[in-house]
């Protein structure tokens, strides 16, 4: 699995003090025992002094992205990638979450992160309900809502 990860949103809910502490915890919950992921930080702004703008930690790829957005990066990485079925974009930005979906990505809000929930929700792309579930929906809807 591959996560590209908005790392402003998602060190909004997981961040609270030192961003070290923050790439640690993303770190063991992207990557923990699972051996394959790869996951790429982004981060809004110039890095930790006497950092470079680019570095590996723990696994994880980082970029800071000084003066330029850290969602126009993650929209280049979106469209340099060559095999798009197994990325899911990390995110709660509206903008970034619709991109994704133009390319048909597995899109995960951050806040679905932070729910009680320890360890990743399903990244499976939704179904389309079968005949029976859209059956049981429509059930006691007016004749012109039964579309």
């Amino acid at each position: 699995m591959i996560y590209v990860i908005d790392g402003k949103n998602l060190y909004h809910y997981w961040g609270r003090g030192e961003v070290f502490a923050f790439f640690d915890r993303a770190s063991a919950f992207f990557l923990g025992k699972k051996r394959g992921n790869s996951v790429t930080l982004f981060m809004d702004g110039g890095p930790p002094e006497n950092y470079p703008d680019e570095f590996a930690y723990k696994g994880m790829r980082v970029l800071f992205t000084p003066g330029v957005q850290a969602d126009e990066r993650i929209k280049e990485r979106i469209e340099y990638l060559k095999n798009r079925r197994d990325v899911t974009v990390v995110t709660n930005d509206k903008e970034l979450l619709n991109y994704a979906l133009r390319y048909d990505l597995v899109r995960l809000p951050c806040y679905k992160l932070v729910s009680g929930n320890r360890k990743l929700p399903s990244t499976e792309k939704p179904r389309g309900l079968s005949a029976a579930e859209k059956e049981n929906i429509n059930r006691g809807l007016p004749d012109k809502w039964k579309k």
